[in-house]
């Protein structure tokens, strides 16, 4: 899979400003991963942001801000997959 950009999560609860660093799309234990070192187990205490987008740069101003880490893994997962199509046909 390809991938489609770099994210830096950190957990809103956290007395420290310790993040991680992901590309995305990532696996689900990729993500399990990531909410250990930053010591949070719930979606809804992760503060993310996309530091650079490697493609589809241009979804960056429509993306929506109350969207889950989860949705927006799916939503690279499916842009990764667009990205393989004109390989395919």
């Amino acid at each position: 899979m390809r991938k489609v950009c770099e994210v830096y999560l950190v957990s809103s609860s956290a007395t420290d400003e310790r993040g991680v660093e992901l590309t995305f799309p990532v696996s689900q234990y990729e993500m399990m991963d990531a909410f250990e070192q930053i010591h949070t187990k719930s979606p809804g205490d992760v503060y993310w942001q996309v530091d650079e987008f490697y493609c589809f740069d241009y979804l960056a101003p429509h993306l929506d801000e109350s969207m889950s880490i989860f949705e927006f893994n799916a939503l690279t997962e499916q842009l990764s997959i667009r990205l393989y199509l004109p390989a395919l046909l």
